[in-house]
């Protein structure tokens, strides 16, 4: 993937989970869920109005915008309800139970990310198209996967006073989705080509090192031709070595030894 994709993947992805980063930044900084989920509903309420604008309304975004509004409600309501201790574990839950409703609704909210950072005849190609998406189904299944039981296991560590442990469980959470989905991606843009276009051979890749001749500029060293470019042999030198009187064009048979015909011997 081209660099300037590879940022602009990045940015959708900051943009889309940015809401979740400042909740959680804020309500361990500060000490107080309830900034952290006003922070959160300000963010997320900003990203479903920016996409709205540029026609680009995600599943995740709402839901996000959904649960951020709850959640704030809660945390003014009611600031010592049993929920605050496990308030991260809860959101990691959700993250991941949002990301199982994108598949099952069709649209897996890591395949809306890669469609429009992938070159535009991916999707005109049905056969590629097919296969980003399935790429980006698994990927989306692992992050409601990993983002469930990362939660569930960080619940049960809050419960159990073991902090450190839920953090942990939480991180692991969601790091192992970010590489399942960065490798499932990673390899099908090596192997997606257009159709009609077989991949490229390694093996016959051209190779410029060490004085070799680029493909398509003429054959390799110690492959030439053995009679010139003309592929035909020369009688100029068997001419001249014609003794006199000899036919002109002709060749005296005392210059073809046996080394000079096919299957002779010198």
């Amino acid at each position: 993937m081209p660099r300037g994709s590879k940022q602009r993947t990045a940015g959708d992805y900051l943009l889309t989970f940015a809401p979740w980063v400042a909740y959680v930044s804020l309500t361990e900084a500060a000490d107080s869920w309830r900034l952290g989920f006003a922070i959160g509903l300000t963010i997320s309420a900003g990203t479903v109005a920016w996409r709205t604008l540029h026609t680009d309304s995600r599943f995740i975004d709402v839901g996000t915008l959904c649960y951020c509004a709850a959640m704030t409600g809660v945390s003014l309501s009611y600031p010592d309800s049993p929920l605050r201790p496990y308030n991260i574990p809860l959101s990691a839950v959700v993250v991941g139970l949002l990301s199982l409703v994108s598949v099952i609704s069709g649209s897996p909210f890591t395949y809306r990310i890669a469609r429009d950072k992938v070159p535009g005849w991916v999707l005109e190609d049905p056969a590629q198209h097919a296969r980003l998406f399935q790429a980006h189904t698994t990927a989306t299944k692992s992050w409601a996967a990993a983002q469930v039981a990362g939660g569930t296991l960080g619940a049960a560590f809050v419960g159990a006073k073991l902090a450190p442990a839920a953090i942990t469980a939480q991180l692991i959470g969601t790091l192992v989705p970010v590489g399942i989905t960065r490798f499932q991606h990673e390899r099908f843009m090596h192997s997606a080509v257009p159709s009609g276009h077989p991949p490229p051979d390694p093996n016959s890749a051209a190779d410029d090192q060490n004085g070799q001749a680029v493909r398509g500029k003429g054959p390799r060293p110690g492959n030439e031709a053995p009679f010139g470019p003309t592929d035909e042999p020369s009688l100029n030198g068997l001419e001249n070595a014609s003794p006199a009187g000899s036919k002109p064009g002709c060749v005296a048979p005392s210059v073809l030894t046996r080394s000079d015909k096919p299957g002779g011997r010198s």
